[in-house]
C-alpha cells in the first residue's frame, strides 16, 4: 500500500467515496461547495462532486490517448463511478501546482 490511505487498484468504490467524505482529508483543489480533488495515495487522486461526469472522464481518457506527453501532461484515468448524486474520477496523481484560471482578454 502507498503511504496514504487507499490504493486505487484494490479499494472499492464505496471505500473511495467514504474516504472522500472524511472531513480530515484536505482537498488539493476545488471549490468549498463544489467539485474537489483529494489525494488517495502517492500514485492516485480522486476528483469528485456533483459536476463530475462520465463524459468528463471519457474526454480526459481520449485527451490522454491523443496528446504528445512531452508537450502536455494529462493524468491517466483509472476509473469513473457514481454514488448517490456525486461523480468520482480516480486518476493518476501528477506533481505540480494549481494554475489560476485563464480568462479571455477583453474585446476592444
Amino acid at each position: 500500500m502507498a503511504s496514504l490511505g487507499l490504493h486505487h487498484e484494490t479499494a472499492t468504490n464505496d471505500e473511495i467515496a467514504a474516504y472522500c467524505s472524511n472531513p480530515h482529508h484536505v482537498p488539493l483543489g476545488g471549490a468549498p461547495y463544489g467539485n474537489n480533488v483529494i489525494k488517495l495515495s502517492d500514485k492516485a487522486v480522486v476528483k469528485f462532486g456533483i459536476g463530475v461526469t462520465e463524459e468528463e472522464a471519457k474526454s480526459q481518457r481520449r485527451a490522454y490517448e491523443l496528446i504528445d506527453h512531452s508537450v502536455v501532461r494529462v493524468p491517466s484515468v483509472y476509473r469513473f463511478f457514481t454514488k448517490e448524486e456525486l461523480g468520482y474520477i480516480v486518476m493518476e496523481y501528477m506533481e505540480g501546482r494549481v494554475l489560476e484560471p485563464v480568462e479571455d482578454p477583453p474585446l476592444i
